[in-house]
């Protein structure tokens, strides 16, 4: 038997009952803040990286494992040790 979900409307104000306009504001705007932080601090420069390395091989032409090893080299060499 498929398990039924609650409607989001139904979730949303079983959320907010109690919690005041400005509280939930300010929740939600910490959260978001603390969001982009994390984005910022793991998953920027990593994206950055892949984004730079796939541009590299893109502009020497390769195709197939070449290009993957030469994908795989440039990541290794700008992330390091780091993990890519």
């Amino acid at each position: 038997m498929a398990k039924k979900y609650k409607p989001i409307d139904e979730v949303a104000s079983n959320f907010a009952t109690g919690v005041s306009d400005e509280a939930a504001k300010e929740k939600w705007a910490t959260n978001a803040a603390a969001s982009v932080d994390y984005y910022r601090e793991n998953f920027a420069p990593v994206y950055n990286t892949q984004i730079q390395c796939g541009a590299e091989v893109k502009s020497k032409g390769l195709a197939g494992y070449e290009a993957l090893k030469a994908y795989a080299d440039c990541m290794y060499r700008r992330r390091g040790k780091k993990g890519a």
